[in-house]
């Protein structure tokens, strides 16, 4: 029997996440994974960016698991969350600039 033993933390004791810091996590991943298929997979990149315009996201979800080596599965539902975001905010903006 070891002379110092560590004592179990209970469920109570350990601190958990809030669920805006988990949400902001997977926010900064995903723009981390679309700013390396911009830089390092642009025609990859133009593919996804396509479908995800067109509103093809069944399509887009499979182009993205074809990229598993470069997005973790994890992500790609934050992933197409966040280009859909982008999209419409471009939307928008061009939008503005034609009025």
């Amino acid at each position: 029997m070891p002379f110092f033993r560590r004592a179990k933390a209970s469920p109570a004791s350990v601190p958990s996440t809030p669920p805006d810091a988990v949400s902001k996590t997977l926010q900064r991943r995903a723009n981390e994974f679309i700013s390396t298929l911009q830089q390092h997979y642009p025609h990859q990149f133009e593919k996804l960016l396509s479908e995800v315009e067109n509103g093809d996201l069944a399509r887009a979800k499979l182009t993205l698991s074809e990229l598993g080596s470069i997005v973790d599965e994890g992500y790609i539902d934050p992933i197409l969350q966040e280009l859909q975001t982008q999209v419409a905010a471009f939307r928008g903006s061009a939008r503005d600039d034609t009025i």
